[in-house]
């Protein structure tokens, strides 16, 4: 009969190492910033100061890729949307329509 050795857990990528991002456009303090996990643009703004408020405007936020792809997303998708090491977030003010 084997013998029941315990099994060492492997960190995955995501929990074992910090990515860098850089935040800029609207936001409080652009800069770049290390992320420990969640790698969220909600959290990347978050460290960047959050997002510059205004009434007469909303906002969007674009994410440029190292492989060179862009996505575009409104506040209701920057908690879910997980960053990788390297990518560039621009916080954009867009006029709101009445």
């Amino acid at each position: 009969m084997p013998s029941a050795e315990p099994v060492a857990k492997m960190p995955s990528a995501i929990q074992a190492a910090n990515i860098t991002v850089d935040v800029s456009g609207n936001v409080n303090k652009p800069g770049k910033y290390d992320l420990s996990p969640p790698f969220t643009v909600y959290h990347a703004v978050k460290q960047a100061g959050g997002i510059l408020e205004s009434e007469d405007w909303r906002q969007e936020v674009q994410v440029y890729h190292l492989d060179g792809q862009r996505t575009v997303m409104h506040n209701q998708d920057d908690e879910s949307f997980i960053l990788v090491d390297g990518d560039r977030l621009v916080v954009r003010r867009l006029l709101r329509h009445y």
